[in-house]
């Protein structure tokens, strides 16, 4: 009986890790998915403005930020 019981919460261990690692593995992708939705929003609203990204001059699809901080 107790072999029974030990067995059955290992399972219940077992389901509750692959739980929380499916919970995980969603989570990255909802944040990389939000992540490009920002970016996407950001762009949006620079083209409507008339910019480039940061601030750089006008449009240009895949302009590149020029600043060195290097100093």
């Amino acid at each position: 009986m107790a072999d029974a019981a030990a067995a059955l919460t290992q399972c219940h261990h077992i389901r509750a890790s692959l739980a929380e690692a499916a919970i995980a593995g969603r989570w990255e992708e909802w944040e990389e998915e939000g992540d490009r939705e920002r970016e996407e929003w950001v762009e949006e609203a620079d083209r409507e403005r008339g910019v480039g990204r940061r601030g750089r001059g006008r449009w240009e699809e895949g302009a590149g930020v020029g600043w060195d901080l290097r100093g």
